[in-house]
């Protein structure tokens, strides 16, 4: 029995199995190992039977479907020993070389960049699949307390309000949602949590995703913040005045000796990961991702649900193996306009179960109805903390979001 036909017994004999391991139905050679396994992960969580398996792929194709006889013949074959996750790694590596295998012939044959680029994210995928894991030896903890111990940065201030809830300031590891409906300031307030790390954190380093928008948006928010100009007037700047375009080109100018990168590009959950390991400084790095119903994934047959999944998945992992902060911005159902109080809870996340479950922290935010310019950020979940309401001071005019006076600093 080879891996592929051992793991799909051991899915077909435990149905917890897919939920306690990463799989991809595309690591598999077999068209119809690929069709069990996608419809193992669409029954995900609830307690299959071999019935309904046998149910849903005669649904999706009757003619190609395996007899129940097949499919009870091939669970008989599951030996129950708890290898599951060294076959679902086995496949992922072997699948992963297959794919190296074939953007080499590809780039050999045309020379094309985009080959040479796919080459090395699956490279750096091939490498990251080959770290050795920890040992689980308390003596790791000891070694990164003692490392804590050694400097003053272990936490990244960012708002006084913000940072009192956190404990601190934000931290390595942790993958940060902040959601929002849209124009309530999500976007604004990733800018400016990052302008703000770079600003109170010496050494620090920051980038910025934005799938919604592109880099000059992204910068007018920038520009529009400091040189205290009106952000509609940079939607044409030639007409700008003389003082203020003189302003403008001076922030431009200064921002670029800040170590923050404002990418633009049509960016795969891959090309994010790739980019943010270049750039990734342990414990001094922020990354924001704007926003995550943007992100594509390499296999485009995912349903929404699961193309979720993956992003978040591999971006908690990033967040871990190197000691870094992600803030994910996400888009909150249209169901809380429904509700009279307007305020946001953490259902109203979309497709929230991963989300949610792959969070450390989770800040919604809201506008105060009688005050516009009042912006709440629910910190509704925090795994190394308490949970509470910071208040903070929006200025559209200016893209600005500041702390209220009393965390003025």
């Amino acid at each position: 029995m080879n891996n592929e036909m051992a793991l799909v017994a051991e899915l077909l004999a435990n149905p917890n199995i897919i939920t306690e391991i990463e799989l991809d139905s595309a690591w598999f050679d077999s068209p119809i190992f690929q069709k069990i396994t996608d419809t193992c992960l669409q029954l995900a969580g609830t307690n299959y039977r071999l019935e309904d398996i046998h149910r849903e792929l005669k649904a999706k194709d009757p003619f190609s479907c395996p007899t129940m006889d097949e499919l009870e013949l091939l669970r008989d074959g599951a030996n129950g020993k708890g290898l599951e996750y060294h076959l679902a790694e086995s496949l992922h590596t072997a699948y992963v070389d297959r794919l190296v295998k074939q953007e080499t012939e590809r780039f050999a044959t045309t020379g094309a960049d985009k080959y040479a680029n796919r080459l090395v994210e699956l490279l750096e995928e091939r490498s990251t699949l080959k770290t050795a894991k920890r040992t689980g030896a308390i003596t790791e903890a000891l070694n990164t307390y003692d490392e804590m111990r050694k400097t003053d940065k272990a936490l990244l201030a960012s708002y006084g309000a913000i940072d009192q809830i956190l404990g601190g300031g934000f931290s390595g590891g942790q993958l940060v949602i902040i959601g929002a409906r849209p124009a309530v300031g999500k976007t604004v307030l990733g800018i400016q949590l990052a302008l703000k790390i770079l600003a109170q954190n010496e050494g620090a380093r920051t980038d910025i995703f934005s799938l919604e928008m592109g880099q000059w948006q992204v910068a007018s928010r920038i520009v529009a913040q400091r040189a205290k100009v009106n952000a509609v007037l940079l939607r044409n700047p030639y007409a700008l005045n003389p003082d203020n375009a003189l302003k403008c080109r001076k922030v431009l100018s200064d921002l670029q000796k800040e170590d923050m990168r404002i990418y633009d590009d049509r960016y795969t959950i891959n090309d994010i990961v790739y980019t943010i390991k270049r750039r990734a400084k342990r414990g001094q790095y922020v990354a924001i991702v704007d926003y995550a119903g943007l992100i594509e994934v390499q296999d485009s047959r995912k349903d929404e649900r699961r193309a979720l999944n993956e992003v978040t998945r591999k971006l908690k992992r990033l967040t871990n193996d190197l000691g870094i902060t992600i803030i994910l911005l996400a888009q909150l159902s249209r169901g809380l306009e429904g509700r009279q109080d307007k305020k946001p809870m953490l259902a109203d996340l979309k497709e929230s179960g991963s989300l949610e479950q792959d969070a450390n922290v989770v800040m919604l935010l809201s506008r105060d109805p009688k005050d516009k310019e009042i912006l709440y950020c629910d910190i509704a979940k925090n795994r190394e903390g308490i949970t509470g309401v910071a208040k903070l001071r929006f200025r559209g005019q200016y893209q600005e979001i500041t702390d209220y006076p009393e965390w003025q600093r």
